[in-house]
């Protein structure tokens, strides 16, 4: 029986197989998400997945084109699961640090290697303390501009206003005056993921927020980062303000063994060797050795087979 479904859905056309998608909320997929795949507008995959439509479009070549996304979904779809989210070392000291500063409404900064697990233990005290935002910021995207819109958008304030049918962007000091309201004697805590991108008027904006706020600020980046902020002369007056400044380590073998709970530990001592230490490299060796040993239990033939494919050059 399963044989015949397989060969049934190999035989339906794209239109039918992606229609099948669409209807089923559980698979998590929408015209826009496709769309973006396929290099069309959502409205565009609307239409071609219609069967009460005529495309207007050329079929051919959306056929191709979902075809085409519909095998990348079903590789994707039989990858391994990410491990879940574990409270290492390094992610009980971060969000220790986190919380010192939003309890006592203080500046913080976190600092540690890339691949550390930062970004997962700020997301998940996020979703624990419900009085968080927490912003990543995107290279060319840390000047105060971006920093405010980001802010208003989390604070549900519309960063522009209707003037009869257009609409007309608010000015930034109606904006900024906005945010200072909605923040102050909040409480809530900002996090500034990736905090090396924001430039140096954006962190003299953000220090004056604090003081006229008192709302608790906490960054989050790389060494470079927090060295620039400590000796730059520039940024003195947020130095004097950060209460709290914690440097994160490599994970240890000990984390290695909680992200990878329950494989055996002979894999797991694989994966940490090959990783050099990095939860970002641990989880990815882990996951492609997962691919590789199929149905098998991992074993340290596949980690090293998974961490050979990562290095090609």
């Amino acid at each position: 029986m399963e044989k015949l479904t397989v060969l049934d859905s190999a035989m339906q056309s794209p239109s039918a197989r992606l229609r099948a998608l669409l209807d089923e909320p559980r698979n998590g997929v929408t015209t826009g998400s496709v769309g973006r795949g396929v290099g069309r507008a959502a409205s565009t995959v609307s239409q071609y997945a219609n069967p009460e439509v005529t495309y207007p479009g050329d079929v051919a070549d959306m056929d191709d084109r979902v075809a085409a996304w519909l095998n990348r979904y079903d590789q994707r779809k039989g990858l391994p699961r990410r491990p879940p989210f574990v409270q290492t070392s390094v992610a009980e000291d971060l969000q220790a640090t986190l919380k010192i500063a939003h309890v006592e409404g203080d500046m913080a900064f976190a600092y540690g290697p890339s691949g550390c697990g930062k970004t997962w233990a700020c997301r998940d005290y996020a979703a624990r303390e419900r009085d968080v935002i927490l912003m990543t910021v995107i290279r060319g995207q840390g000047h105060i501009k971006a920093a405010c819109l980001a802010l208003a958008h989390a604070l549900g304030i519309k960063a522009d206003r209707k003037v009869g049918k257009r609409s007309i962007s608010r000015g930034q000091a109606a904006l900024v005056e906005e945010i200072f309201d909605a923040l102050g004697g909040s409480g809530r805590l900002l996090v500034f993921d990736d905090a090396d991108y924001l430039n140096a008027d954006t962190l003299d904006f953000l220090r004056q927020l604090h003081d006229a706020t008192d709302v608790p600020i906490a960054f989050v980046g790389m060494l470079d980062c927090f060295e620039r902020i400590r000796d730059s002369r520039r940024h003195e007056q947020i130095w004097n303000r950060i209460g709290t400044v914690l440097r994160l380590p490599h994970i240890s073998k000990r984390d290695a063994a909680k992200i990878l709970a329950g494989v055996h530990h002979d894999a797991v001592d694989a994966c940490w060797a090959g990783s050099q230490q990095c939860a970002r490299r641990l989880v990815k060796g882990y996951m492609r050795a997962k691919r590789i040993a199929d149905r098998e239990l991992v074993q340290p033939k596949h980690v090293q087979a998974a961490y050979e494919m990562q290095r090609i050059a």
